[in-house]
């Protein structure tokens, strides 16, 4: 494990037990957010959420049959805490044996905001092809390249959790690290242009502005779904 990475695990672990707080704290931007991931994702499917934090999203995502994992001991204390009808369990989603350990094969595997904290993208997305069948979408969110500035003014300002370093990325590299990794992506969409309420005016905005031509691209949230090209010919 890179050092680096070490660096982002011990940041978790110290904020694990202020999760909840900073998620109510931006309650309206995770709304909009999960509404959009609930319409890509009906309940009762089986989900393998990579990076899940304390369990939250997998959780309101109502699956069937569910297993969060991530590298920070503290989140997954809290997520088993929280959510003891799912699945948690402490890994290093880059370390191949253990994702195969994972089992499956799952309907939909989420990395949300995840991708950015990895030291090699591309493989870590081509050990997840036997987790997978014809079926099965993977499903990639992230924060818009052109809003980390933003962003990191927010966490300074101390309107949002502190993050450490991330690998920035913009659409065409995400979905040219999928294509790499052996999987195509079958749509791509930009949500959220205003992550507040804005006295009701957030909610109008993003249903009715955000998904226009043009101003899509300045979103705060991007998503890539795709699916695995080892299985197209699958039975």
């Amino acid at each position: 494990m890179s050092n680096r990475k070490y660096e982002i695990r011990r940041l978790h672990d110290e904020l694990a037990q202020q999760r909840a707080y900073w998620l109510a704290k931006g309650a309206f931007f995770h709304a909009e957010d999960l509404r959009y991931l609930k319409f890509l994702i009906p309940e009762g499917r089986r989900i393998l959420e990579l990076g899940c934090g304390t369990g939250h999203l997998i959780a309101d995502l109502k699956p069937s049959f569910g297993v969060g994992v991530d590298f920070s001991e503290a989140m997954i204390a809290q997520a088993r805490k929280a959510h003891p009808d799912l699945t948690f369990l402490v890994g290093d989603i880059e370390d191949e044996t253990f994702v195969h350990s994972l089992g499956g094969p799952f309907d939909v595997i989420l990395i949300v905001d995840t991708i950015g904290s990895l030291d090699d993208c591309q493989r870590t997305l081509e050990i997840l092809h036997p987790l997978c069948t014809r079926e099965t979408r993977l499903v990639i969110a992230y924060f818009s390249h052109l809003w980390y500035p933003i962003l990191k003014f927010a966490e300074a300002v101390g309107l949002r959790m502190p993050h450490p370093a991330q690998n920035v990325l913009a659409p065409p590299e995400v979905r040219a690290l999928a294509r790499l990794a052996g999987f195509e992506a079958v749509k791509t969409e930009q949500r959220v242009l205003v992550p507040m309420r804005l006295f009701g005016l957030g909610r109008v905005m993003n249903r009715f502005v955000a998904p226009l031509p043009l101003i899509n691209a300045l979103s705060l949230r991007h998503y890539v779904v795709c699916r695995s090209l080892q299985h197209v010919d699958d039975d």
